[in-house]
């Protein structure tokens, strides 16, 4: 999804194509910090806060990361296809 999404959404991405995302290695850490499942739902908040982020994506990508189940905040706004997107206000 991170060479697609960026391509066809109307907003910018935390985290894309290596070679289009400032920091990419350091925001990848951070995605990875999301979806461990040590991390805690106060610390979400404060990133999705921090950045400004209002959607999250969970593909096969962020699943392998979450190792677990992760519930990330927000509304569940898209099921299908192994995919979801959470809407966060």
């Amino acid at each position: 999804l991170g060479n697609f999404l960026p391509a066809v959404a109307d907003t910018p991405v935390f985290l894309g194509q290596f070679f289009w995302t400032p920091n990419f290695n350091g925001k990848l850490t951070q995605i990875e910090q999301f979806w461990d499942v040590s991390t805690s739902s106060a610390w979400r908040e404060a990133f999705l806060d921090e950045w400004e982020i209002t959607h999250i994506v969970q593909g096969s990508f962020e699943q392998r990361l979450a190792a677990g189940t992760i519930q990330p905040p927000g509304k569940l706004v898209y099921d299908k296809s192994g995919i979801r997107i959470y809407d966060y206000q």
